[in-house]
């Protein structure tokens, strides 16, 4: 089940937001029975962030379009023999394809197929391929018509290249605006979550969030006294925590996660950066972080197999300083 709707949007390479809602109520939610609405919008939201995240496609929100990602074969940051992950469209097919190229190369090269048996969402295999040398692993994506990028970790790439917080506030475009008499929502730094307006009071960039009135789509602003810039509503949480000094993520060096506060999601691009770090999607838990200001009802997303060096990246990109020791005895298990 968690590949058929991979398999099919591979199939089709790009579908509109609205196809990609159908499948997932056609291929997705039977397997869970019935759901309540915004259990549903739950679930979906949080599969396609999952799905941009591993890099298997690109969400477009502002053409309401889904583009599936060439199939490639990337290079993760373990320690030995180059190890690839898979990565973008994918069918039965071509995975056959690649099996039967490794299966001639026996003495030289493995594939390793991993089923994520996840506590909280139904996603595709991770599969990646071990070999002796990148030249075995260029013969075997030569064969089967796939990209290869495994000179350096793709995470470590991705990471490094991102725009930082700092460079993203100068370029953002602040003018004299009137607010608009939409359904406005502000991202509270201390529950962390978008609240509505009368219960936030605060001084210093206000966070603001509109839904349209007719098409439902968000709008964020950034307010700083009568003006305000449109900005990235992932971004702009982070500018918010960064101006009042709060970090929240934490790192855990003995089993390399990284946890985010699944209100507090990464920026696509990072998210994606630590996602391929190892090509598992996040796990979700609980930790009482009341200690650190935080809330106490607060669930982490936690990405597996992070090196510290990318870690340390990422949260320098949003403005945050990585919180060690919490999680050194936090059972998370697969």
């Amino acid at each position: 089940m968690s590949n058929k709707i991979i398999y099919a949007l591979s199939s089709l390479g790009e579908v509109t937001i609205d196809k990609f809602n159908d499948l997932f109520k056609t291929l997705y939610i039977p397997e869970y029975g019935l759901l309540k609405e915004k259990e549903e919008i739950n679930h979906r939201r949080q599969i396609s962030q999952v799905y941009d995240s591993l890099g298997f496609c690109e969400f477009d929100y502002s053409k309401r379009k889904v583009f599936m990602c060439p199939p490639a074969m990337v290079l993760l940051p373990s320690f030995g023999l180059p190890k690839v992950l898979l990565t973008g469209a994918r069918t039965p097919a071509l995975v056959k394809k690649i099996k039967k190229a490794i299966d001639k190369r026996k003495d030289k090269v493995i594939m390793h197929v991993y089923y994520q048996s996840n506590n909280w969402l139904n996603v595709p295999d991770v599969i990646t391929v071990e070999a002796d040398s990148a030249e075995t692993l260029r013969n075997i994506t030569d064969e089967t018509g796939i990209l290869l990028s495994a000179v350096t970790p793709v995470a470590w790439e991705i990471a490094n290249y991102c725009i930082s917080l700092v460079e993203l506030e100068e370029k953002l475009n602040f003018v004299n605006r009137e607010d608009i008499n939409w359904g406005k929502k502000v991202f509270d730094e201390d529950r962390l979550r978008f609240c509505f307006s009368k219960e936030v009071q605060k001084n210093g960039y206000i966070l603001a969030e509109y839904t349209h009135p007719l098409t439902k789509q968000k709008m964020h602003w950034l307010w700083s006294g009568s003006e305000a810039a449109e900005i990235d509503r992932d971004w702009g949480r982070y500018l918010a925590l960064k101006k009042c000094n709060k970090n929240v993520i934490f790192y855990n060096r003995r089993y390399e996660y990284i946890g985010v506060p699944l209100t507090v999601p990464l920026p696509r691009i990072l998210a994606r950066a630590v996602a391929l770090c190892s090509g598992k999607a996040p796990l979700i838990n609980y930790i009482n972080c009341t200690e650190l200001g935080l809330p106490s009802d607060l669930f982490f997303q936690f990405y597996a197999e992070v090196p510290e060096v990318v870690a340390k990246i990422v949260s320098q990109k949003v403005g945050q300083k990585l919180i060690f020791n919490k999680l050194d005895l936090l059972n998370i298990r697969r």
